[in-house]
């Protein structure tokens, strides 16, 4: 009887060999993925293996390669596999910034020219990431140019004194309506700022809860607001603080007349 060994094809091989890339990927992937088109043939395999560090920024690397090399390829395609590789990284992933550097060489070109269903995907990667330093004003000039790169300042993941300031700016010219909370929270540092202190109860009420700022100093904060609260929104973003004494802060200091609708 023939021995399985000598049943195996090159393409059972290469199959097998893809299938190393679940158990080891830091070591595999770069064997096995080359090129944007390996990424494409391989694409399946690609989505289901475990996040590494690593593997992640080769991949990066061999689409940014592409598109500064003019190529043509299956862009989305190509997207759709970072993107379900960073969604199986863990919770809080922090990527290094040569990583992070490498992902912006895929993400810059690529956020003016993809079709809406990839650019959901492509700020994925970069949600919750800190930037490097020389690529935040980047982010400031071309703000007005995408949703997608508004969204990366609006969420910033810390404080950065460039950030803070272009919210500032947005929020003191009125150009973003509809997200003066999020703008609000990038100039949170210890108080609510002064050129916000007029805004609703509401709008400040998110803006603290969005801050990079630590949970007792939202608490804090948010203990302050309590009675022009409405009791739906504290038990809102109390529940989503994880903060009982903002309820029990409520409790004590609310009388049933001050129990508003205001939201």
């Amino acid at each position: 009887m023939a021995s399985v060994e000598n049943k195996l094809n090159h393409n059972d091989r290469e199959l097998l060999e893809a299938g190393l890339a679940y158990f080891q990927p830091n070591d595999q992937i770069p064997k096995m993925v080359k090129s944007v088109e390996d990424i494409n043939f391989f694409r399946n395999i690609l989505k289901q293996v475990p996040f590494s560090e690593g593997s992640f920024a080769c991949l990066c690397s061999l689409v940014a390669e592409a598109i500064e090399s003019g190529r043509r390829f299956r862009t989305l395609d190509a997207v759709k596999v970072l993107h379900a590789q960073i969604r199986s990284a863990p919770p809080g992933q922090a990527l290094t910034q040569e990583t992070i550097r490498t992902v912006l060489r895929v993400y810059c070109p690529l956020v003016f020219r993809l079709s809406e269903e990839g650019l959901w995907r492509l700020s994925r990667i970069l949600r919750d990431q800190e930037l490097p330093p020389k690529a935040i004003p980047w982010f400031i000039e071309n703000s007005n140019r995408s949703v997608h790169i508004t969204n990366r300042l609006l969420r910033y993941p810390c404080r950065n004194h460039f950030v803070s300031g272009w919210a500032r700016k947005q929020y003191l010219a009125g150009t973003l309506p509809q997200r003066t909370s999020e703008l609000i929270a990038l100039m949170i540092v210890n108080r609510i700022p002064s050129v916000a202190s007029n805004e609703p109860p509401a709008v400040l009420a998110w803006a603290i809860y969005y801050a990079r700022i630590p949970c007792n100093t939202k608490t804090r904060l948010l203990g302050k607001l309590v009675p022009r609260m409405s009791p739906e929104l504290i038990v809102e973003i109390a529940t989503r603080l994880g903060s009982v004494s903002l309820i029990l802060r409520a409790l004590r200091v609310i009388s049933p007349q001050h129990l508003t609708a205001e939201s």
